[in-house]
Parts: C-alpha cells; sequence; structure tokens
C-alpha cells in the first residue's frame, strides 16, 4: 500500500528592531529511502538570502545554510558613525565641516561609494593610504572623515 504525504512547513521570524544579518540553518528536505520517495521538495526565502549552500551531514540528511543581509544595517551603523569593526578600533565617522554624525545623505553616500569602491578587490579604497588627509574617495565624495572615537 502506497500513501502519500504533503508536508507544509513555515518558518517566520518577527523582530522589536531591524536585524543587519542573520544566519540559519534549515533540515527540512526530507530523505529519501528504499521505502521512502521524495516527489517534489521546494524552500522559499523572503527576503532573498545573500548566501545559500547545502551539504549533506553524517546522518544522509540535506542541511541548507542561509544568510541574510539588510542592506540598511550599513546605513543605520554609518549614521550612528560608527560600524561593528569602528567601535572595536575606537574610531568613528564625522561629516567633514563639523564633528557630528553625518546625516542620512552622506551616509548613504559614503555607503554606496565606499561598496563600489570595494568591488575591484578594494584597490579603490588605497587613495586613504596615500593622500596626506588619509581620506578615502568615499569619505570625499561623501564630505566626511574618520576621527578617534574619543575625540
Amino acid at each position: 500500500m502506497s500513501v502519500r504525504y504533503r508536508v507544509e512547513h513555515q518558518t517566520r521570524y518577527v523582530y522589536s528592531t531591524r536585524v543587519s544579518t542573520s544566519q540559519h540553518v534549515a533540515c527540512l528536505r526530507p530523505r529519501e529511502l528504499p521505502t521512502q520517495r521524495v516527489h517534489a521538495f521546494a524552500i522559499s526565502y523572503g527576503p532573498e538570502p545573500s548566501q545559500i549552500s547545502e551539504r549533506i551531514d553524517y546522518f544522509g540528511n540535506a542541511i541548507t545554510f542561509l544568510t541574510l543581509q539588510n542592506f540598511s544595517y550599513f546605513v543605520a551603523f554609518t549614521v550612528a558613525g560608527q560600524t561593528l569593526g569602528q567601535m572595536a578600533l575606537g574610531i568613528k565617522v564625522v561629516s567633514n565641516d563639523r564633528d557630528v554624525s553625518p546625516d542620512l545623505r552622506r551616509a548613504l553616500l559614503r555607503t554606496v561609494v565606499w561598496l563600489v569602491l570595494a568591488i575591484p578587490a578594494g584597490l579603490g579604497l588605497l587613495t586613504a593610504l596615500f593622500s596626506s588627509d588619509h581620506r578615502g574617495l568615499h569619505d570625499r565624495w561623501a564630505d566626511t572623515r574618520v576621527v578617534r572615537a574619543g575625540a
């Protein structure tokens, strides 16, 4: 006697604040066994993961790894003047004309230009190493600079 099952599963996360990066392990794919055949299987995601990888574990189970990254993480932390790495280094980003965190327009512009400069192996960021004031092109375009956090 053959029995067919239709299984649906939904996992939903709701956070009280924006989440910058979330990583998930999904163990949802049914196993193919001599006595069990999978006719169809699909996982849908929202928002679309920035990285998906799959592997088979020691016991033969299919494991899916998902990484979700939200672009607003970069903007939100840059508006505050510090990313997590900058906090660890004790530095922050300020507007070039005054020592306050950049406004949203400058923060967004700085982030977008930084991403464009970082794409070709980070070569676009080298200007910060060789200029006298150590400002990168992304700082010049957004009219920002990096200072010690205590300054």
